[in-house]
């Protein structure tokens, strides 16, 4: 039964994968977009992770005692998750008109402030990364990073519609190793790497690989992917070696250079016994340990999580993940400093059972269209595109967890990166450095310099559409 059990996990991860490929090879979809990465990481920590668990029957060091009839209700649970979540992002409201609704830049940055943009926010990132302030550094923190995201982001915007331009290939490397460097400086996670890497891929994707021939777009992003999942599976293998706090950034990469790559993605593609773990909670809440409290579960931990305990809050409650390592009884670790990734599925199982499901189901899909909405209503703007895809790292370790945290980490850096191009662009519109609202800069002549300023004649109501450019009637823009 277990056997059954696991191939049916198997194939509704195949049919999940199936389903994002397929909506972009009709042109219906995105390839890249936040509901893919979530779905992704559904696939990864929640599906194969479980179903491996239960072909081999391996859980140590968890016990589950009942692993077929745990493992019966998981794939249940899982699939009405994958069901609400996938019919509700497809219904689309009420995000859609909110997305509609959030106010947006309109005017088009030239690229000399692209190029300007991509400098200074790199070194505001490193800046803010560092704010020794109690609650505000946290804050910082999760805007520096963010914004060395956009920084390479925005390297890869430009490099990506002229990319055997000796200046772009040297403003992509050089921006992005930098930001990757000052995102891992006293970091030990990998979601800040993963949030520079996937915004490289998210900014060439949007700016120009969106509207090639598909073999073309998987081709390049590829080759754009593939050195930032062999940096991560490194980093994976070598994340024991990092958490030594006396090492210096040398250090760190040069266990970082000595690590094994198989080994790293071997770790990468085993989900990390979230499946396992969901399994182990739904097995005991709440018959042997009680529904969390309000500010223990995901909700309120995500209300919770930017306050300090040091000095702020004595008493604030750990989150799910740091409460595993203690409830399961985990021997030879240190239960007070390793946290575990409990699943969604788990988070529900804990916070209150099959209703929650229910309700992270329709949160997350609410959530992800509003964000993809809001990218597709605005695809060629930079200043909208780039704060969206700034934190991917998080929206990939949604389903693994801790999903409270990741989550505010991800409004919190969308939101605030968001509002500061907003503000940005506000101040610099009339000052020479933004196409007027009107004119195509993905025009081959206003790309490359040659524009004619009488064609930037102002027609607001011919002009309103102007960022879908390429093809007013490509349904990934219009939907």
């Amino acid at each position: 039964m277990q056997a059954i059990l696991a191939t049916y996990l198997f194939i509704l991860a195949l049919a999940t994968i199936a389903y994002m490929v397929v909506g972009y090879l009709r042109g219906r979809d995105d390839l890249l977009s936040l509901r893919n990465f979530f779905l992704l990481g559904f696939v990864i920590f929640q599906l194969t992770s479980a179903g491996v668990a239960l072909k081999t029957g391996m859980t140590m060091p968890y016990v589950i005692q009942d692993l077929t009839a745990t493992g019966a209700l998981y794939c249940l649970w899982a699939t009405v998750f994958l069901i609400l979540f996938i019919g509700v992002y497809e219904l689309g409201f009420p995000a859609k008109p909110l997305a509609r609704w959030t106010p947006a830049v309109r005017a088009q940055p030239t690229e000399p402030l692209l190029w300007i943009a991509s400098a200074c926010f790199l070194v505001m990132g490193l800046a803010l990364r560092f704010v020794p302030v109690p609650l505000v550094g946290v804050l910082a923190n999760m805007v520096g990073v963010a914004l060395l995201a956009i920084a390479a982001g925005i390297s890869a915007w430009i490099w990506a519609r002229r990319p055997l331009n000796p200046a772009a290939i040297i403003l992509l490397v050089t921006i992005s190793s930098f930001a990757v460097l000052f995102a891992l400086l006293g970091e030990f996670g990998r979601r800040s790497l993963v949030a520079v890497g996937g915004c490289v891929l998210w900014g060439a994707y949007y700016s120009r690989l969106r509207y090639e021939a598909q073999q073309t777009v998987i081709i390049r992003l590829a080759v754009l992917a593939v050195p930032l999942v062999l940096f991560v599976a490194l980093f994976t293998a070598a994340r024991g070696g990092l958490r030594n706090e006396d090492a210096d950034i040398k250090q760190q990469l040069s266990t970082v250079a000595t690590s094994s790559a198989s080994k790293g993605v071997i770790s990468l593609l085993d989900g990390q016994g979230a499946g396992i773990h969901s399994m182990w909670l739904m097995e005991n809440f709440p018959d042997s340990y009680p529904y969390r409290p309000f500010l223990s579960s995901t909700v309120g931990y995500f209300l919770a999580y930017p306050v300090p305990r040091e000095g702020f809050w004595e008493e604030k409650p750990d989150s799910l993940s740091m409460d595993i390592p203690h409830l399961a009884r985990l021997r030879q670790v240190n239960r007070d400093i390793l946290t575990i990734g409990p699943g969604i599925i788990g988070h529900a199982a804990a916070d209150g059972g099959f209703p929650f499901v229910i309700l992270y189901a329709v949160l997350f899909a609410l959530l992800i269209r509003y964000f993809d909405q809001l990218v597709r209503n605005h695809a060629l703007q930079p200043l909208v595109v780039l704060p969206c895809g700034a934190a991917l790292g998080q929206v990939l370790g949604f389903p693994r967890g801790e999903a409270g945290v990741f989550l505010f980490i991800y409004l919190f850096s969308a939101f605030s990166t968001y509002v500061l191009l907003f503000m940005m662009a506000k101040v610099l519109e009339r000052s020479g450095f933004f196409f007027p609202i009107g004119v195509n800069p993905y025009d081959p002549n206003v790309l490359y310099g040659d524009h004619d300023d009488e064609h930037a004649e102002y027609d607001d109501d011919h002009h309103d559409g102007y960022e879908h450019a390429y093809d007013e009637d490509d349904p990934r823009l219009t939907a």
